[in-house]
């Protein structure tokens, strides 16, 4: 992978001296932290967010690609959502006809009531 050239890519070409000077490579940029961009000179907050955010994708596509062989191409973390197991369970018994089972009252007093 060319380091220089993806940063020209994200339009941070600005910190190519940077990563060169520092011998980052593709393995090393992998594992690149918020601190470790600090303290190669990277201030600028918002440039850090955009780096790191794109070596996540790079990460996720590095571990698709180890585990099957294949690309897997990473939806930003903006565009990721956690569905809950009953969305799930809702969503899987909505597509086969099925409603979730409600539920029913808690009955409180089970020896209160009139005998017939």
């Amino acid at each position: 992978m060319d380091v220089l050239g993806w940063l020209r890519d994200l339009g941070l070409e600005q910190y190519e001296a940077i990563f060169r000077d520092n011998d980052i490579d593709a393995s090393v940029l992998l594992s690149l932290t918020n601190e470790d961009l600090k303290d190669i000179g990277v201030a600028s907050l918002g440039h850090r967010g955009r780096l790191l955010e794109a070596i996540s994708v790079l990460q996720d596509e590095e571990a698709g690609t180890a585990a099957g062989g294949r690309t897997v191409v990473a939806a930003s973390k903006a565009e990721r959502r956690q569905v809950s197991s009953t969305a799930q369970r809702s969503s899987a018994n909505a597509d086969q006809g099925i409603g979730l089972p409600t539920r029913r009252p808690h009955i409180s007093s089970l020896g209160n009531s009139p005998s017939a």
